[in-house]
Formats: C-alpha cells, sequence, structure tokens
C-alpha cells in the first residue's frame, strides 16, 4: 500500500529551540496540488507537488520565527483571474501577534502559477495563536486556534473578527475542518456547509473535549455549535489527527495508538464508540498520525536510524502496509522531529527535521499510498505475525492471544469491567443495572462481528462475481445466501470472565466475628449483596457453568457452602475443567498423536522399502494399520463434540486456545464436511428414537460430565449444529491464514440442503419425539433419582479448589 516516498525539497535551517523547523501544509489551488513549506528563519515555500518546482517564495529574514504553518488559498476566481492568498503566524512573546498575508492576482491558465508580484498585508491579533485553517466558504474564513483550546473566527482580510472562547483549563490539540457531506454522522443538509471538529485536553484529569461546528457557505454567522463530547483519557497526547468520515486517531506519550470514531449527534450531545487501543514498542520513537479514511492511519516512527512508515486498520488491529527506509544524512542526527500532512487521498507530507542541532538541514518527502475502495480485511488476512512485531505486550492480568479482528476490545472490556464494579460497589444503585451493562455490551460487540463478517463477506462476493460473470443468476444469489449463513457469537476472554466473577462474589462474601477464635477470620455469603439477574444471566451465557455445583442444587445453591473467598473463585473460575475445554484439549491431543503416528509410520515405510531393496522381505504387518488409530479416536471425540448441547462462544473460545495451525483447521473441516455428505447420501436414525436404555446411558454419561447420549448416534439435526458450531469456532483463526474459501463455501452449500431438508421433516420429528417423550414418561413414571451415596472406587475432582465433588451414580 506504501510506494517508495521521494524527496521534495530540503532546506537549511538557521535557528533551534522553536516549536518546528520546517512544516509543511497541503494547500488549495485553482488547477494544481500544493505543498505550503514553512521554514523558520527562511520563509514560506509554495512548490508543485507534481513537477516538484518551487512556485512561489516569501522571504521573512533570520529574524522571523513562525508559530505554526503557513497556509495557502484561492481567495477569488473572477474574470480568468484568480486571487491566492499565503496566510502564516509570526512568533509572538508579547500580548500582540502578527498574522503575515501575502497576495498574489494570476491568471486562471496553469502556466501563470509559477506566481507573480505579491502584496503583503500584515494584520495584529491578541494573544499568542498556534494554529492556522482556512474554511473554504464565501467570503473565504479562517479558524485561529489558541494554546488554551479558545479560536478566533475571521474573514481572509480580516474584516471580521469573533472570538469563540473555551475553558482556561485545557490544551488545544488540533483543529480539522471537512465538508460536510462526507461526514456521515451529520445528516444531509439542503444548504452547503463545512464542519470544523475541534479538540483539547485538560490540563489537570487528561480527559479529551471534542466540539463539532458547522460553517455555512454563505458565512452569515460564525462557528455554529452542533455537539461536543468529553473522552476519558489518561495520558498526554503526542499526536492526534482525523478522518473526514468520523474517526479520530490519538497517540500518547507512552506509545498507546487509540482510535475513536463519531457516530451521531443526538441533543448536542456527540455520540462516540471507542474502536481500538493499541500499544507498539517502544523501540518506536517519535511517533505521529495522519487519518486517512474511515479506520485507516498512517503512522511514522523512528526505529534507531531508521525512518518506519505503516498504514493501519485501526479497527481491525492489523498492520496493512509498512516501509522503512533511513533517515536521510543531511538531517545529521538520529534525534528527529516527524510531521505528517495529508495533501490528498493517495499522497501524504513527511518533513524530518533535527531537534537538536542548531544549524541543519530538514527534509521534505512526499509518501505516495494506496488504500482498499472498499473493504481491508481481505488484505487484512494473515498479517497476524508481521503485525505482532510492533505491537508491545499487554499488561498484566490482561491476556490477550493475537491481534485478530474477531477479539474483543480490551479497552471497552475494561470500560464494562468498571462500570460493573461501579453498580456493584455502590449502595444507591439498584445492582441489575450491572445487567444491563453486560446486556449492552454483548449487544455492541455482536454487531460489530457481524459488521466484519458482513464486509468480509461482501469482499468476498465480489471478487466471487468476477470469476462468475456470466454464470446462471441463480447460482450467484444461492452462494450470497450461503455465505450469510456463518453467524458470530461475542466471546469472553479469560482474564475478563475471571475479573467479573470475583467481583461478584467477593462483594457478596462479608466478613464477620467468629464466636469461637476472635482472630479467625469467617465470611458469610449474604445474597443480597450480588445481583442473582446478573449471575443468571451468566450461566445462561455459559460464561460460568451450572454444572460446576451440579449436587450441590446449582452454583448459587453452591456458594452458600463457601465460607471462604479462596474456595470460591476457584469454585467457579477453572475453566478447564468446562467439558467443552476438556473435549477440545482431548481432540488437539489426538491430532498430535494422529500425526506422530502418521509420521511413525512413514519412517515404517522407509525401512520397509530399504529392507526390500536389500533384499529383506520380512515386514511387519502390524505397522501397517498402527497409523490409523488415532484418527479413529478423532472421531470419537469429534462425535461427542457433536452430541452435546455446547454453546459456539465456549467451542470458539476452546478452540482458538488450543488450535494455532492451518493444517489442523482444514483437516477438521474435512472431517466434517465428510460427514455431512454421508449424512445427506445416507441418513441415519432419528435420536428420537434411542431406546429407554440408551437415554439412561445419556443420563449417567451427563453425571460423568461428559453430556453426551450413545457414542455412535448421529443425527443431522446435530451434525447440522456442529458445521455451524466449528464454523463459529474456526472463524477468528481462518482470518489469519491464507486459505481458499471454497472450503466453508462447499460446507454452508451443504448445510444450506440439509437445512431444506430438516425443515421438511420438522412436523415428523416433532411427533417422533413427543412421542418418545409420553413413552418414557409412561414406563418408567418418574425421573431417575440419585442415590445419596457415592459409587465405590468412583471418586473425581471437578477442580473446584479445596472441594473434591464425589461422583454419584444412579440406583
Amino acid at each position: 500500500m506504501i510506494d517508495e516516498p521521494f524527496q521534495l525539497s530540503n532546506y537549511t535551517v538557521k535557528q533551534a529551540n522553536r516549536p518546528f523547523n520546517v512544516k509543511g501544509k497541503s494547500s488549495s489551488s485553482h488547477a494544481t496540488d500544493l505543498a505550503t513549506l514553512t521554514v523558520q528563519a527562511d520563509g514560506i515555500h509554495l512548490l508543485d507537488i507534481a513537477s516538484q518546482n518551487t512556485l512561489q517564495s516569501f522571504s521573512t529574514g533570520p529574524s522571523t520565527a513562525f508559530a505554526s504553518a503557513a497556509t495557502t488559498f484561492v481567495e477569488e476566481l473572477k474574470d480568468g483571474n484568480i486571487t491566492r492568498r499565503t496566510v502564516a503566524l509570526s512568533g509572538s512573546s508579547t500580548k500582540k501577534q502578527k498574522v503575515l498575508s501575502w497576495r498574489e492576482t494570476l491568471s486562471a491558465s496553469q502556466a501563470s502559477h509559477l506566481g507573480g508580484q505579491s502584496q503583503q498585508e500584515d494584520f495584529e491579533i491578541d494573544g499568542a495563536a498556534a494554529t492556522l485553517h482556512p474554511i473554504p466558504v464565501s467570503p473565504p474564513t479562517m479558524l485561529i486556534g489558541y494554546p488554551d483550546g479558545s479560536y478566533l473566527y475571521t474573514h481572509s482580510d480580516f474584516t471580521r473578527i469573533e472570538q469563540v472562547k473555551s475553558d482556561s483549563h485545557q490544551r488545544q490539540l488540533g483543529e480539522f475542518v471537512f465538508a460536510a457531506d462526507n461526514v456521515p454522522f451529520l445528516p444531509k443538509a439542503e444548504v452547503a456547509r463545512y464542519v470544523v471538529l475541534t479538540v483539547s485536553q485538560g490540563n489537570k484529569d487528561k480527559s479529551i473535549t471534542i466540539n463539532a461546528y458547522q460553517v455555512l457557505n454563505n458565512a452569515a454567522r460564525a462557528l455554529e455549535l452542533l455537539g461536543n463530547a468529553i473522552v476519558p483519557f489518561e495520558e498526554t497526547i503526542r499526536s492526534i489527527s482525523a478522518s473526514s468520515t468520523g474517526q479520530l486517531h490519538i497517540v500518547d506519550r507512552t506509545n498507546k495508538f487509540n482510535s475513536i470514531e463519531i457516530q451521531s449527534i443526538n441533543k448536542n450531545q456527540l455520540i462516540y464508540k471507542h474502536l481500538s487501543s493499541i500499544s507498539i514498542k517502544d523501540t518506536y520513537k517519535d511517533l505521529a498520525v495522519l487519518g486517512l479514511k474511515n479506520s485507516l492511519a498512517l503512522l511514522v516512527a523512528r526505529k534507531e536510524n531508521q525512518i518506519v512508515l505503516t498504514v493501519w486498520d485501526t479497527t481491525l488491529k492489523i498492520m496493512l502496509s509498512e516501509y522503512e527506509f533511513a533517515i536521510p544524512q543531511s538531517v545529521g542526527s538520529s534525534e528527529v522531529e516527524l510531521e505528517l500532512s495529508d495533501i490528498s487521498v493517495t499522497t501524504a507530507m513527511l518533513a524530518i527535521s533535527s531537534k537538536s542541532s542548531k544549524r541543519s538541514q530538514a527534509v521534505v518527502m512526499v509518501v505516495p499510498f494506496s488504500v482498499p475502495s472498499q473493504s481491508t480485511i481481505l488484505a487484512a488476512l494473515g498479517r497476524e505475525q508481521v503485525t505482532q512485531k510492533y505491537l508491545s505486550k499487554p499488561s498484566k492480568g490482561v491476556q490477550q492471544k493475537s491481534a485478530s479482528p474477531l477479539d474483543p476490545d480490551q479497552s471497552k472490556l475494561q470500560e464494562t469491567l468498571s462500570l460493573i464494579e461501579k453498580i456493584i460497589t455502590d449502595p444507591q444503585t439498584d445492582s441489575e443495572e450491572a445487567t444491563a451493562v453486560l446486556n449492552e455490551y454483548f449487544k455492541t460487540e455482536n454487531l460489530r462481528l457481524r459488521n466484519i463478517a458482513n464486509e468480509l463477506f461482501r469482499a468476498d462476493l465480489a471478487d466471487a462475481a468476477l470469476e462468475s460473470f456470466g454464470k446462471d443468476v441463480d447460482q450467484k444469489t444461492i452462494k450470497e445466501e450461503s455465505m450469510k449463513n456463518i453467524s458470530t457469537e461475542p466471546v469472553l476472554p479469560r482474564w475478563f470472565v475471571k475479573s467479573l466473577i470475583e467481583l461478584i462474589f467477593k462483594n457478596a462474601l462479608k466478613e464477620k466475628v467468629s464466636h469461637s477464635n476472635k482472630h479467625e477470620k469467617v465470611f458469610e455469603f449474604q445474597p443480597s449483596h450480588y445481583s442473582r439477574t446478573l449471575v443468571s444471566r451468566l450461566i445462561w451465557l455459559h460464561v460460568i457453568s451450572n454444572d460446576y455445583a451440579i449436587y450441590w442444587g446449582g452454583i448459587l445453591q453452591a456458594l452458600w457452602k463457601c465460607k471462604d473467598a479462596k474456595s470460591l473463585i476457584p469454585a467457579i473460575t477453572q475453566v478447564g475443567d468446562i467439558p467443552e475445554a476438556s473435549l477440545v484439549s482431548i481432540l488437539k491431543s489426538e491430532i498430535a498423536l494422529h500425526r506422530t503416528q502418521q509420521e511413525e509410520q512413514r519412517k515404517t515405510k522407509e525401512d520397509t522399502d530399504k529392507m526390500e531393496v536389500d533384499g529383506d522381505s520380512k515386514t511387519d504387518q502390524s505397522s501397517k494399520s498402527k497409523g490409523f488409530e488415532g484418527f479413529a479416536q478423532v472421531d470419537g471425540v469429534l462425535k461427542a463434540v457433536i452430541m452435546s448441547d455446547y454453546t459456539p462462544g465456549l467451542m470458539r473460545r476452546s478452540f482458538y486456545e488450543q488450535f494455532a495451525d492451518g493444517d489442523d483447521i482444514n483437516r477438521l473441516f474435512k472431517k466434517v464436511e465428510f460427514w455431512l455428505h454421508k449424512e445427506f447420501t445416507h441418513p441415519q436414525t432419528d435420536i428420537s428414537n434411542i431406546s429407554n436404555k440408551a437415554q439412561k446411558d445419556a443420563i449417567r454419561e451427563r453425571v460423568k460430565g461428559i453430556r453426551a447420549p450413545k457414542k455412535y448416534q448421529l443425527t443431522l439435526e446435530n451434525l447440522t449444529r456442529m458445521a455451524q458450531v466449528l464454523l463459529d469456532a474456526f472463524f477468528p483463526i481462518l482470518l489469519h491464514y491464507e486459505v481458499s474459501y471454497y472450503q466453508v463455501e462447499k460446507l454452508n452449500n451443504t448445510l444450506k440442503e440439509l437445512t431444506e431438508r430438516e425443515q421438511a421433516h420438522a412436523d415428523l420429528r416433532r411427533l417422533l419425539e413427543t412421542f418418545a417423550a409420553k413413552a418414557t414418561a409412561t414406563k418408567d413414571k418418574l425421573e431417575p433419582q440419585m442415590s445419596v451415596k457415592a459409587a465405590k472406587e468412583e471418586k473425581r475432582s471437578l477442580g473446584v479448589g479445596s472441594y473434591a465433588i464425589e461422583q454419584f451414580d444412579l440406583e
């Protein structure tokens, strides 16, 4: 995506200890992309980007310093002539500050853009302004920003000046001007207008204030405030940029790269969401960011004596493209200042200058790049490994396995956890509000995952449409419908689950005085101190499992038996003992065993071939079938998974944590695909026909923690659901391997055919299930009861800390 940068120009900097040495800014012209370069103690130079020619220079002499980058814009177009104005802010140490202005009248023909005689006009404003932005309305206006976050709104000829005040405890970060028609969070308007985003940071609490203003095309009134938002933040911001589609990209001094998106305006409030937080390794210095389009951003950094340019998709948290080159020797130091500014939708400008030298060269470069026209998800496939080299390790407690696009946002999870903690620990709030917070997180996360999936499928379908151009229309429709069948279910990471459980139940364990020993700590569980609705919701979502304490009547009843926080937490957070995780772990080990046996079989065959070559025909016949036992056991484990009632979310989490090999994933997909085609050709017996003995066996197996009916009873319903579970489970991993989607497509086509056949037999199955239920109730009258005695030599810990739960048998 990033093409080779080329040098636009270089300059000798004659002054040090200034806010910058050289700053570049793209400027509007009638027919040419201009770069306005502001050089300290030298002047202002207008360059044509395409030809790299200097069109005009305004020398200010060595005694003039600039407070910000100058800007150039077309002030008037009349009778075939254009009036171009260049405006700059001089540095000021007094209460007054000069605004330097040069006005040129040129022919509208392309050749006359080399510039001509200019007229200089100087204006004076109060204070020490720091930024300057033109707003291309009629008449042309400018926005001049001050360090405290206040602004001057003025016409370009300073015939009208209005002040926009701000909180004195703010530090101005930047302003961004966009045509309102391209900003998605604003409703369409009949009147042409521009939107101005101003961003400042609090000096005390570090929070970020975002204001959105509109300027109508006739400029009849000053900035009109549309809405604002206060975004919590903890660190000092180093660089900030915005995309015209409403995304803000922020880099702080700890090398954390944050992105937020403004979604809408409601009652003067900017509604935003946090896209991602990416921690860049501290080996990358002097980071600067430039927003490109949507969630894409260009990031520049220094690594030793190299300049590193990268393009990121902040929604997917994936580095899409990179380019590295040596710091130009003319700069003369590895301690550099990096400044990014945009030129067009396909080029950016990078200014590189020294931080320390009192007399050094500064280099301005043009960085060409390209971005995907629609989805970037396909471009992100297979880029997890190269992305990892830029990322620092997560902090303690946050266990993020990878940079998968479907991984939950760690910052959003922390925010959700903080909200729940605030609700639970505050006696004045209703604890049921915590359930609403969790539900809102799942709703938002589900929508995000589905949007990502839809983008991927739309991009994939677009490629498929080119390949199948001219084919039958019905085939295209079938493919599109089948691709939409894959669902995405939000999954909570393990660190979040443990933190949430500890938060809920530790709050419910209250210390009380022991009458027998005053020095002994005794805890009493008080159900009034936790949200029963929230716990039920967690059980329903399989975040915690009621099966841990099924012999005590469920997890809620089991908590009454826990008088010690140490034994409480392991009792409900040992994810490894959940049957889903256990089965996946077995499956992983069986696949590894199968691979080992295949290797042994290969070596045995090589030895046998060698012996035959040497004339010895004796072979070990038993070794011929040895390599197939492992895969038969894989069959058994997968069938156990199929016949259980496990949720895709837990299965996905377990699969994702156990599997990282694309070959293993493909092998499992082929196995399920084989089962589905076999079932489609030779249907098996319906599960409702399982005998009464088999049903008892199923209950016995459930008590043992396997929760599976008869081992070899496979039904079409179970196979279809298992295929869906595996698709959900492997979907995040598929994003990281450059594998063809033909397997997923074939699987979905088969699922579609099976689903249609299932619907045709739905009424018949319902009758069979009803008949089987009535027959069982008539014969047994009552459900089998568990004995109060443990079966001999059958004790097994379910991993509940100090509690060893005995395994019961049926009478």
